[in-house]
């Protein structure tokens, strides 16, 4: 028998699962974990998918079940997912480029995508780099940049953590994926209204009579901050105003100029810009990680360039409380 195939579109299509035990991570669950990570709710995840929450809930409890391991955790308010996890979707990922060469929907239109820490030193390079090319910034912390770099979803992340940073790339499973390229270097300190120096700040969070505003999860300042007041008080979830969460040194300063908080961590700049006293603790290098794959990219290219520029360098100078160190722009891994 002859069958006519004229008007008819055939194409073959892979499906590609992760089976543990039995049970699979596919192409819609794998979507709801990204989202999910990114927007910290899987009710999220589910609304923008058009998916319904209690089936993603059930399947991603059931893979847990099969795998003996926990695949999400919260994190404050937020629900993320854990290092397992973050493997996991990383493995699957990579299964399904090998497949079809395909991977997750990004943000299309953009000539480079940049996804980190808080900072005017990226406002100001992004700002120059917009004069030519189309550029997409996402201020969701330190750690957050990485994880966006591990999910392809950034070509360059802007951090400041603490330690080896080829111990923070081994944790994003970002070995040999990235460039490290030395930045510039800011003063980060204790924001308030009311204390001079950090032995009143310590005694008014002893005393409890101080509200503070912390940071996001997944930024540097909060590791910082919690490091900190760790030394103080030793858990520091049971101060007032711990669960009161901001993404930026901007809104921190807000807060405090506004009366909602009395103290938080920020960097001298935006202290400064409110007329609030600043308690200098530490200089951290706000260092950039940039993607190999990347590295074709013009825009990303450019990237390097601006921040090796003297014009950049004095741009940056003349921000209170940043300074540019000799090696800026110096690949470091």
């Amino acid at each position: 028998m002859e069958v006519s195939t004229s008007n008819v579109e055939i194409r073959p299509e892979i499906e590609v699962s992760l089976v543990i035990n039995g049970k699979k991570l596919d192409e819609e669950l794998a979507k709801a974990l990204d989202l999910m990570d990114l927007k910290g709710s899987l009710h999220k995840a589910a609304k923008t998918m058009g998916s319904s929450y209690f089936r993603l809930l059930k399947r991603i409890s059931e893979l847990e079940e099969a795998a003996g391991r926990r695949i999400v955790e919260r994190k404050g308010k937020s629900l993320v997912l854990t290092d397992f996890g973050r493997m996991l979707l990383s493995m699957y990922k990579e299964e399904l480029k090998k497949a079809r060469g395909w991977s997750f929907e990004r943000r299309s239109g953009y000539d480079a995508r940049i996804a980190s820490s808080h900072c005017m030193g990226v406002e100001i390079i992004a700002s120059m780099l917009r004069r030519k090319y189309n550029v997409d910034v996402r201020f969701v912390g330190s750690s957050g940049g990485l994880a966006l770099l591990m999910l392809d979803e950034a070509d360059i992340a802007g951090i400041h953590l603490r330690g080896r940073i080829e111990d923070h790339l081994s944790r994003y499973w970002l070995e040999n994926r990235v460039k490290v390229y030395r930045g510039y270097i800011r003063e980060v300190g204790f924001v308030s209204r009311d204390f001079s120096n950090i032995d009143s700040l310590k005694e008014g969070i002893i005393k409890g009579n101080a509200r503070m505003i912390n940071r996001n999860l997944g930024s540097g300042t909060r590791l910082l901050l919690d490091d900190f007041l760790r030394k103080i008080v030793g858990d520091p979830s049971k101060l007032k105003g711990y669960e009161m969460e901001v993404r930026s040194h901007l809104e921190v300063v807000k807060a405090i100029s506004s009366g909602k908080a009395d103290f938080g961590l920020a960097v001298r700049y935006f202290a400064d810009l409110y007329g609030l006293k600043f308690i200098k603790i530490a200089e951290e290098n706000y260092d950039f990680v940039v993607k190999k794959d990347s590295m074709k990219k013009p825009a990303v290219l450019s990237f390097i360039d601006i921040l090796r520029s003297e014009k950049f360098s004095n741009a940056i100078k003349k921000i209170k409380g940043y300074k540019v160190p000799e090696d800026i722009g110096r690949e470091l891994v």
